[in-house]
C-alpha cells in the first residue's frame, strides 16, 4: 500500500530514506545496488524484500518478515512526522 500509494522508494531522496533505516553497512549497500536496477517503487521494493530474505534466512526464516513490515512501519511514520513541519 504504501510502497505504490505513497511512492515511498520512488526518487533517490526517497530511497535513501529507506536505506538509513538498514542498520548494517554492507546490507545496506547490497541493497541499494540491487534498488538501483530499478526506478519504480514496486521494484525496488521487491528488491529490498529479497536482499533482506537472501539476508536473513540465514539468521531465521521469522525474523525476514518482520523486518519487511518494520521498515515499511518505520518509514511511514517517519512521513506522518514530516508532513507536521
Amino acid at each position: 500500500m504504501c510502497v505504490e500509494g505513497q511512492d515511498i522508494l520512488g526518487n533517490n531522496e526517497r530511497m535513501a530514506k529507506v536505506l538509513s533505516l538498514v542498520p548494517d553497512d554492507q546490507l545496506r549497500q547490497d541493497i541499494e545496488r540491487e534498488m538501483n536496477k530499478h526506478t519504480t517503487s514496486l521494484p525496488r521494493w521487491h528488491a529490498l524484500t529479497a536482499v533482506f530474505q537472501n539476508a536473513v534466512k540465514k539468521v531465521s526464516p521469522v525474523l525476514s518478515y518482520f523486518l519487511n513490515v518494520e521498515i515499511c512501519s518505520l518509514y511511514c511514520f517517519v512521513l506522518s512526522i514530516s508532513s507536521f513541519y
